[in-house]
């Protein structure tokens, strides 16, 4: 698959800092292609493994580099999801960028 600047390579991290015991910081990156909308959700493939990502109306998406909307999102765009995991293994996305 081709993504911006090259080849498109599907990734999948999680970001998780403690301070004395309490965690500070939860941060989650999340790059796929959209397989399924269903409502306020969006499932994302990597490569053989599927993420609901939750969308709230806060989320900010963006195509080109331009204001986008969930409306605007389809199957089968790249995209790059930037969000928080929470306790229930919930993925929240704060960032939606199509590729």
């Amino acid at each position: 698959m081709q993504g911006q600047g090259g080849n498109f390579s599907p990734a999948r991290w999680q970001a998780t800092a403690q301070t004395n015991g309490q965690t500070t910081l939860n941060v989650a990156q999340l790059i796929g292609t959209i397989t399924k909308i269903d409502g306020n959700k969006v499932t994302v493939s990597v490569g053989a493994q599927n993420t609901v990502v939750n969308i709230a109306t806060s989320t900010v998406i963006s195509a080109a580099s331009q204001p986008s909307t969930l409306s605007a999102l389809k199957v089968g765009q790249n995209v790059t999801v930037i969000g928080s995991v929470d306790n229930n293994q919930q993925f929240n996305a704060q960032v939606i960028n199509v590729q």
